[in-house]
C-alpha cells in the first residue's frame, strides 16, 4: 500500500518595490551642521528621489551619522536608499514610535546627524 501526498503552495506576489520617484522621503537634520539636510535632499533628488517635501529639522533629536527609517513594508526601499552614494554607511533602523516630526505622510525618513 503506497500513500502519496501532495502539497499545494500558493504564493501571493509581493507588490514591486516603489521606485525612487514614487518613494516619499523627508530628510531631517538630527544634529548636523545647518544646511546638511537640505544638501542631502538635493543629492537624493539628483539620484531620482524626487518625491520629497522640504528638508526640516528634528528639533531636540541629536545623533551621530545618518540613518534611514522606512515605514512597515518598505524594507526593500530602505535598502535601496542605503545604497545611494550620499547615504553610504547610513544605519537602516525600524520606524520609531513616536514617529519623527513631519513624517505622517512620507514613506521614509532620512536623518543627518553630526
Amino acid at each position: 500500500h503506497t500513500q502519496t501526498s501532495s502539497t499545494t503552495t500558493s504564493t501571493v506576489a509581493a507588490s514591486p518595490p516603489k521606485t525612487p520617484a514614487e518613494l516619499k522621503v523627508i530628510v531631517l537634520n538630527g544634529g548636523a551642521v545647518t544646511g546638511a539636510a537640505k544638501n542631502l535632499r538635493t543629492t537624493l533628488q539628483q539620484a531620482g528621489y524626487t518625491n520629497q517635501p522640504q528638508a526640516n529639522t528634528w528639533t531636540g533629536h541629536t545623533q551621530t551619522g545618518k540613518s534611514i527609517m522606512c515605514k512597515t513594508g518598505l524594507a526593500r526601499e530602505a535598502v535601496a536608499l542605503s545604497q545611494q552614494t550620499a547615504l553610504q554607511g547610513a544605519k537602516v533602523l525600524d520606524f520609531p514610535t513616536p514617529a519623527p516630526p513631519f513624517s505622517s505622510d512620507v514613506d521614509c525618513v532620512v536623518v543627518v546627524g553630526a
